[in-house]
């Protein structure tokens, strides 16, 4: 069987690599989730001040 290295651990099955990749990938995808609803609270913000001003 062969061995497999997923974050520095040695991973012989491959139920395990799986559950490490969607693991990595629910991570990343929170990561960017969370970054977008920043982005998008900002633009938001921006958008309302230049409103603002010209009223």
């Amino acid at each position: 069987m062969r061995q497999f290295h997923v974050d520095g651990q040695i991973v012989e099955r491959k139920d395990e690599i799986q559950q490490a990749l969607v693991s990595n990938f629910t991570q990343a995808f929170s990561r960017c989730r969370a970054w977008w609803k920043g982005l998008q609270t900002e633009c938001l913000q921006s958008l309302d001040d230049q409103f603002s001003e010209e009223r």
